[in-house]
This record gives structure tokens, sequence and C-alpha cells, in this order.
């Protein structure tokens, strides 16, 4: 199996080197790093020089920063669009990967499941809160905890589904929700991976992201958030069967 890790970003420095180096570590895989990256004019060619003294397969695409709303589902669809792994790993900029993550992501692939729900350390130390939540379990927890900072899925259900909604006008961070969501209408089978982890280097943008994030599966599935566009899936309790709005 071919493993595509697709990171999407517009820093000035989005810790390349300290990804390339964790990478780097997971040897045994066949991997491909896919870099959509706003900033590509001013470095074009100096990662490509990095990356010739790696084993990793690389593409530095230009974001063209034409997203319709406020989420980067565009620039995530461009990056996805343009890999050739089976697998689909999308994670955060200044982000390194966990030495065994790889590893899962691909017992998960050999174990048949659609997509996965990653987890991550912060700065090093504090702990993904899903962590916590004593209703995580796989299958619609999963998908509502569908979380960009680290997320895994075959390339044929993102293909499945259309990809990421670009014309999401929600939230900031709730696409990646509404994707987890619309692959499991699809009958994707998704998995919640806690032991599979990255280290993601957050700030303050990202705290506040995070703050607004939906806590429970039910702001999803009762339908309590509505975005005009969205696929989104509503839970019948009365039917006890999905519902798909569009």
């Amino acid at each position: 199996m071919k493993i595509s890790i697709v990171v999407i970003t517009a820093r000035e420095d989005p810790g390349f080197i300290d990804l390339v180096r964790s990478l780097q570590e997971n040897t045994e895989f066949e991997l491909e790093l896919v870099y959509v990256d706003l900033a590509k004019d001013s470095r074009d060619g100096l990662y490509e020089e990095a990356m010739m003294q790696t084993n990793i397969q690389f593409k530095h695409l230009k974001d063209v920063g034409e997203a319709v709303g406020p989420a980067p589902s565009s620039a995530r669809n461009l990056g996805i669009s343009q890999s050739t792994g089976d697998w689909i790993v999308c994670i955060d900029d200044l982000t390194t990967v966990g030495p065994d993550t790889l590893r899962i992501h691909d017992l998960a692939y050999s174990m048949y499941f659609d997509a996965v729900v990653g987890s991550y350390t912060l700065n090093g130390s504090a702990s993904d809160r899903r962590l916590s939540d004593p209703n995580a379990a796989n299958g619609p927890w999963a998908a509502s905890h569908f979380y960009g900072m680290h997320m895994g899925f075959r390339k044929s259900a993102w293909e499945a589904v259309g990809g990421f909604d670009e014309s999401f006008d929600g939230v900031y961070g709730w696409e990646d929700c509404d994707f987890g969501h619309r692959l499991f209408a699809d009958g994707a089978s998704i998995a919640w991976l806690p032991t599979a982890k990255v280290n993601c280097q957050k700030d303050e943008r990202h705290e506040s992201i995070q703050a607004r994030a939906p806590m429970t599966h039910n702001a999803f599935v009762y339908g309590e958030l509505k975005w005009r566009n969205d696929a989104l899936i509503l839970w019948n309790k009365s039917l006890g069967k999905i519902d798909v709005r569009r």
C-alpha cells in the first residue's frame, strides 16, 4: 500500500523539515508527501531540493487561495486529487508524525476500514481531549470527531462522496466533521484510533477553533448545526435511520 501525506499551509515557517524527519522514521512504507502551499512561490525549489535526500516522493502544489467559504476544503481537495496513494493521511502544518503512526494506518487499511480518526498531542505534552470522552467509539461518534489535525481515509472513499465541500459556509474546522458525516452516510466504516498519534505545535488560532468545535455527536446528528449548502446527516430518533439532507 502507498500512503500519501497531505498538508496544507500558508505559514512562513510551516515546520516542513521537522515533518520530513519524522516521516523518515516510517521507512517500511511507500510514502508520498503532498504539500499544498499558499507561499509556494517564495520557496519554490527549496523543498524539492531537500526532498531529493530522502526516499519520499514529493509534490509541492500552489494553493491558489480560491476557497468559497471560510474552510480550506479547496486546498485539501487539490492535494488529494494530485496524490497517488491508496490511503490518504491529512495532517496540519507544524505537525510531526509518530514512529508507529503510519503502521497503525496501514493496519486500518488492511482491516478494510474506509477512514480513521487519528489522535494527537499538543506541543509535545497536552493530550487530545477526545481521549477522555466516555462515548468514544467507531462509527457515528468517529464521524462527528473527524478532525483535520489527523485523519486518514481511502482515496476511493474521498472520491465516492465528492471530496470536501468547497462551498462549506460553516465555522472553520467543521468542514472536516462534515466530511466525516458524508463518509458515514455513504456507508463508510470509520474507526477511532487513539494510539495513532501526531504532535501538533498549536497556536492561539488553533485554540480558538477548538473552543468553538462541537463537543457532542448530537449537535450534528439532530440537526442543531445547519448551513445552507451542507449534506448534513440528521439522525431520525423515531425511525432510527439516517437521513441525509441536501
